[in-house]
């Protein structure tokens, strides 16, 4: 018997370390941050997240596609290459099978952003049918370092956004990061059937109906010490932050208390 509920065989053959990460790759924003020790698998949950809402949550375009850019922000690229970068190549490496046979399909490094595209089949509901839809996932590597942040964030245009090891980021980079998804795939690219599916917004500046795109900034961290932003918003007061959804990855795991 049919049901409602996508196959996508990619992501069913990672198992989440937990419930809590298992919470973490289903929530659907706008902002989702998982806190862990390290070791707790919580990088991992980001990388399966971001290519399970690829493969299931994010609209079919007029060509048939589904269509999702991402932006990975993280302080140094030193950083970025021995946490996010390698942890996204053991499971999608730079020739692997997912990789777009586009020429390009993976590009930069050393000390400069690493873009890489995927490209896979997932099976979805349409329209009360089981479809085979394409999928190309875009993701770009890039790290803030002592850059604006208005500079930094103007050009991007993209579905989602990833922050590893956030607590390491200006509290500011949430926001900026959120403002930007929504951007990709333009909305007059979208199918018309996934109006229904979606739903519709007020779009703020017109007044008139628009689509409700898919928007999620995600983010990763260790237990922080009570100056950082995530500790307050975490800890001290995430019922000023109802856009927040917290996930503590490890029962044992607590923010660092500081002692006289």
């Amino acid at each position: 018997m049919a049901t409602d509920q996508p196959k996508f065989d990619l992501i069913n053959a990672y198992t989440p370390p937990g419930k809590v990460a298992a919470s973490f790759i289903a929530h659907q924003g706008p902002i989702d941050l998982i806190l862990g020790p390290w070791g707790s698998g919580k990088t991992v949950a980001a990388v399966h997240k971001m290519v399970f809402h690829a493969a299931t949550l994010f609209p079919v375009c007029k060509d048939g596609w589904v269509h999702v850019r991402t932006a990975a922000i993280r302080d140094t690229y030193r950083e970025m290459a021995k946490t996010a970068l390698q942890s996204w190549e053991e499971f999608f490496p730079r020739d692997g099978p997912y990789t777009s046979s586009e020429k390009g399909a993976w590009s930069g490094g050393q000390d400069r952003p690493v873009k890489h595209i995927l490209e896979f089949d997932v099976k979805r509901m349409v329209r009360g049918n089981w479809q085979k839809i394409p999928v190309r996932f875009e993701i770009e590597f890039a790290a803030i370092g002592q850059a604006n942040l208005d500079s930094f964030f103007k050009g991007y245009e993209i579905s989602m956004g990833w922050m590893n090891e956030c607590d390491l980021l200006h509290e500011d980079v949430p926001g900026r990061l959120f403002g930007r998804t929504a951007r990709y795939p333009p909305v007059d690219e979208v199918a018309e059937f996934e109006y229904e599916r979606l739903g519709t917004i007020k779009d703020p500046d017109t007044g008139e109906e628009a689509l409700k795109m898919p928007r999620i900034v995600l983010g990763d961290y260790n237990p922080p010490d009570e100056s950082n932003w995530t500790y307050k918003r975490h800890i001290e007061e995430p019922e000023k932050w109802p856009d927040y959804h917290f996930s503590n990855n490890h029962p044992a795991c607590r923010p660092t208390q500081k002692t006289d």
